[in-house]
């Protein structure tokens, strides 16, 4: 070490007397420039001689499967960056619930790009606690600083790496990352770095300093299976165990599975039956995919419970997953591999008032949900609600659905919830019947809209007109939109209902089990639906259960309801017997209980079956019946609709005088009324098929063009295909081939995609009009 030396050349600027700030001569070490120096001067090198670039990122994945568009995407993203920030950093963040496999795709990239960044890789795992500065330390000493000269306070700590990585090129890879500022901290100096950051919630403050969020889902079912293969290893001598799971339920003719108020999954893969010798292990395999959501966390889970009992089948273990109740145990039974602590992690960060909106919505037994009916779970306000749902999905507890405003909890999810909710069964309780609730209202509301005419059973109808229609109150969970958006305008109405119907069909199966008295009335609800779109598996499966459910509580008029709407699906469906079976039974519960519009309901109905089986007289007889009950109780809606049945069964009866006379009178008053297009639509259709009858296809064809018109307003696809099967067969009558053909085949596409067993009409028609242009 040498000191300044004042014999040397002088410096320009020198004093005349004193020391000199000057030096001389050559020096291969560091020099120092100072006016006195008293004792030695040491230098310290700041990195040690053995020091190599750190390559800390975890192992790689030795089953890393799929992930095509993961990759890619970073991929993009990254180069996009390089072109537009060369020397900027890069943030990248990977966004998804725990044990999706975030770190596992993270590692993947940060390998195939490891090259560009030739001063390191490193590596943190933030759930190790929230402070960044024990990171940087790490990091710190990574990069070759010994520990004595790392600084201790923070901000002088983040300084120190940011001056320290200045001009590098380093990656990062940063786990369990909580908030932005976490990341912020540990952001290198000014060079080309990369930062990726694999985490659970969406780090919104990262995104206006332009980071890029790529969304981890899911694995595609083949490549769960694929992974799960994998995970497990070659089939060795496992052979399928055909045991049936414990406390398997019993089938009651109703459901495939039952489970307690807290374990309906509307939602669970139909698992192949224990004990069928010729369920696969490629169908066990997809079973168990499935059970576990696809994620990669809860397959190795899975795959973990066949490995330690190797005679244990796929087919076992989905049979034991299936349950519900003992799912999330049987996937978290080894700490390293638990898939409830993983998402325990996710839930502790919540609020406290966020933590406990996720644990309502496990209650939730449908497919998906919106904002009014989390708010209606949990007794607050739309707006509120909607809070909640943005802190959720953030957290990557909750996903969007195609629909920006609806939502879902992937199933393992739903269950640590429910859960979690099974710990105060009273608050649970509580928020059940505020659902069933708000569903009944709105749902009833929704089918006021569609048809106000109708006369019905369930309380739901006078409580909503009490308070002057749905929009007037009905009184939601403090505040929520009373009408769910469900009411206004048939196309509001008919939207409502296609979103809700698997909701619907969810808590009529749970209403079953749990509120009988509910059952039926959420399926009085859906009548004007089911007429107007005719699903007709909901509408079997729904009306079974409600009819079931109103038998056990004793209810013989919601049991007729049932009975009645039942007759209607089987008419459409074209089964007779099963139809007048219903009838009769409806027929004989009204009158016995004295209920004169459902007696002339049932009598109208058994009128039709009675026509498809060539009965005509028996049919126009029980019309006259129906006919004098409205007359006598004069509800013009009703009188208009039973004098279309008896305008059909004369022109039956080839008594055309009379039906033309019946189907004017009927038609008169849907055309003044002007608010129920649906019923406006049969009526010209039917007018319309008469008038073919009659040999009069002009008139025919003016009937069915404004069926199809009133069919379009309606938003009735079964009934278009009728008007078209009518405009078919009205321009075949006039030799008008090719605009039959047209007609005919628009009704074919429309009659198939429903399933309508009148299709098989309508491809008769069709081949017999080949047939005549051959």
């Amino acid at each position: 070490m040498r000191k300044a030396d004042s014999g040397g050349s002088q410096c320009p600027n020198r004093a005349s007397t004193g020391n000199v700030n000057e030096f001389g001569g050559n020096s291969s070490s560091p020099v120092v420039q100072a006016s006195s120096i008293h004792g030695d001067v040491h230098f310290h090198g700041g990195q040690n001689s053995d020091w190599a670039p750190p390559r800390q990122l975890p192992p790689l994945s030795p089953h890393f499967t799929d992930r095509v568009a993961e990759l890619a995407r970073l991929a993009d993203v990254l180069a996009e960056k390089r072109r537009e920030q060369q020397d900027q950093t890069a943030v990248l963040a990977l966004v998804g619930q725990g044990g999706i496999g975030k770190t596992a795709i993270a590692t993947q990239f940060l390998t195939s790009v490891g090259a560009q960044y030739p001063d390191g890789t490193l590596y943190a795992d933030m759930g190790q606690g929230d402070d960044p500065s024990p990171v940087l330390d790490g990091f710190l000493r990574a990069l070759g600083v010994p520990a004595a000269e790392v600084p201790v306070e923070f901000g002088q700590r983040a300084a120190f790496f940011r001056s320290r990585t200045h001009g590098r090129r380093l990656a990062l890879l940063v786990e369990n990352a909580t908030t932005a500022a976490q990341v912020r901290a540990l952001r290198p100096g000014v060079g080309s770095h990369l930062v990726v950051v694999a985490t659970r919630n969406r780090l919104t403050g990262l995104a206006v300093e332009g980071a890029e969020f790529v969304d981890v889902r899911p694995l595609e079912p083949e490549w769960a299976v694929r992974l799960l293969g994998a995970l497990i290893g070659p089939p060795d001598d496992r052979a399928p165990d055909n045991r049936p799971p414990d406390d398997r339920a019993p089938d009651d003719g109703l459901r495939d599975d039952r489970a307690d108020v807290r374990g309906r999954d509307d939602r669970t893969p139909d698992v192949a039956a224990q004990g069928d010798s010729a369920a696969t292990s490629d169908q066990g395999a997809a079973d168990v995919s499935a059970l576990c959501d696809h994620t990669p966390l809860a397959l190795c889970a899975a795959a973990g419970r066949i490995r330690m009992q190797r005679h244990r089948s796929l087919e076992r273990v989905a049979g034991e997953l299936r349950d519900e109740r003992r799912r999330l145990a049987l996937l978290s039974r080894q700490e390293d591999l638990s898939v409830r602590s993983a998402l325990d992690i996710s839930y502790r960060r919540l609020p406290a008032d966020t933590a406990r909106f996720l644990r309502l919505l496990g209650l939730h037994p449908g497919a998906d949900f919106d904002a009014r009916a989390g708010a209606a779970l949990a007794g607050i306000d739309e707006f509120d609600a909607e809070y909640h749902v943005e802190a959720l999905t953030a957290a990557s507890l909750i996903e969007e659905t195609s629909t920006e405003t609806r939502y879902r909890l992937h199933d393992l999810v739903r269950l640590f919830a429910r859960e979690k909710s099974a710990e105060d069964p009273e608050e649970g309780d509580a928020a059940l019947d505020r659902l069933f609730a708000y569903y009944l209202r709105v749902s009833a509301g929704a089918d006021l809209t569609l048809n106000s005419g109708r006369w019905h059973v369930g309380s739901a109808y006078e409580e909503i007109k009490a308070h002057g229609g749905v929009e007037g109150g009905a009184g939601s969970s403090e505040g929520s939109s009373a009408d769910g958006g469900a009411s206004g305008d048939r196309e509001s109405a008919l939207a409502w209902f296609d979103a809700e119907l698997p909701n619907l069909q969810a808590l009529v199966r749970l209403a079953h089990d749990h509120r009988p008295a509910l059952a039926w009335q959420l399926c009085e609800t859906l009548w004007a639906y089911f007429v107007v779109k005719k699903p007709f598996v909901a509408w079997l499966e729904t009306h079974r259960y409600g009819e079931a459910a109103a038998r056990t509580e004793g209810d013989p008029l919601g049991e007729a309801r049932m009975a009645s709407a039942l007759t209607v699906a089987h008419l459409n469906l074209l089964r007779f017997d099963d139809a007048e079976e219903y009838a009769q039974r409806a027929l004989d519960l009204w009158h016995a209980n004295g209920h004169r519009l459902g007696e002339a309901a049932a009598c109208e109905q058994l009128s039709t079956s009675l026509l498809a089986r060539g009965r005509v007289r028996d049919a126009i007889e029980h019309l006259r019946h129906a006919e004098a009950i409205h007359e006598d109780v004069g509800v013009p809606y009703y009188l208009a609709l039973i004098r279309r049945y008896l305008a059909e069964a004369h022109s039956r009866a080839e008594e055309y005088t009379t039906a033309l006379d019946y189907f004017a009178r009927s038609l008169a008053y849907f055309e003044q009324a002007g608010d129920n297009p649906y019923q406006q639509s049969r009526t010209l259709s039917r007018f319309a098929a008469t008038l073919l009858a009659m040999g009069r296809p002009e008139e025919a064809a003016e009937r069915a063009d404004a069926a199809l018109a009133a069919a379009a307003a309606a938003g009735a696809e079964p009934q278009r295909a009728e008007s078209l099967g009518l405009l078919g067969r009205s321009a075949a009558a006039r030799g008008r081939k090719a605009d039959a053909h047209r007609f005919l085949t628009g009704a074919l596409g429309i009659y198939a995609g429903l399933g309508d067993p009148h299709q098989d009409e309508i491809r008769r028609l069709l081949g017999a009009l080949g047939e005549a242009e051959g």
